[in-house]
């Protein structure tokens, strides 16, 4: 390794500039090749930041509708708040007709209990009725037939029969 790379170049100044010339072609073709790799890089670059800016612009459009969102959201907090406060009052009302239904269930059934009562006892009355009244028709009519036997007696007597004289 400790060669001496200066003994390999040639001897005559054509040929070490014509080594020269050779040599800078190739770092001018690589460089050329280094300068489109770095146009490609920056065309890239450019590209991506193009990206970005419309990223950048969709985001602030995004964050422009999330202003206004918020904005409605503040503005619809009264109207929720009043809206929870009407559906806890409709829930109150509710339970208390719901309470006040049970309470109208069970006066019904009490009166439908007292009605069915009020006709068992109807129906005894009725029977007790139609029994006094046959007992007393019964007792009447004998009391009559008494009575039309002694006035038929009583007017016999009054009317005797007139002897054949």
């Amino acid at each position: 390794m400790s060669e001496d790379l200066t003994k390999q170049l040639p001897q005559s100044a054509n040929e070490k500039l014509t080594l020269i010339l050779t040599i800078v072609q190739s770092l001018t073709v690589r460089f050329d090749n280094v300068d489109s790799r770095f146009n490609n890089v920056d065309s890239r670059f450019d590209k991506i930041e193009l990206r970005f800016d419309r990223l950048e612009s969709r985001l602030e459009s995004i964050d422009s509708r999330l202003v206004h969102v918020e904005q409605t959201v503040n503005d619809m907090r009264p109207v929720v708040q009043k809206l929870s406060t009407d559906v806890a009052q409709l829930q109150e009302g509710q339970l208390q007709l719901h309470a006040s239904v049970l309470q109208l269930q069970d006066g019904q059934r009490q009166l439908q209990e007292g009605q069915d009562r009020l006709t068992v006892d109807v129906h005894a009355l009725k029977r007790d009725v139609s029994h006094r009244f046959l007992a007393l028709s019964g007792a009447t009519n004998v009391e009559i037939r008494d009575l039309k036997e002694r006035v038929t007696r009583i007017e016999e007597n009054l009317n005797p029969p007139k002897s054949g004289t």
